[in-house]
């Protein structure tokens, strides 16, 4: 039990630091619901939308993290 409250702190740590990455995924989802919402886009098209637009703020995520060690 333990280890699963330590995971659950470090996952919500890894939001509560980047507000860039917890701004980015909030926004990847709000733009995907209004595409399936507003526009009647199809659910497989919009569940590739969450994935693609989520891998995507993870990769620039990273890009950033790097960036910052390095110059630190």
């Amino acid at each position: 039990m333990r280890t699963m409250i330590a995971v659950g702190r470090a996952l919500l740590g890894l939001f509560v630091e980047d507000e860039f990455l917890a701004g980015a995924v909030v926004g990847v989802v709000a733009v995907t619901a209004l595409l399936l919402l507003l526009i009647g886009v199809h659910p497989l098209l919009a569940g590739a939308c969450l994935l693609a637009g989520n891998i995507i703020v993870l990769v620039l995520g990273a890009v950033r993290t790097a960036r910052r060690a390095v110059r630190a």
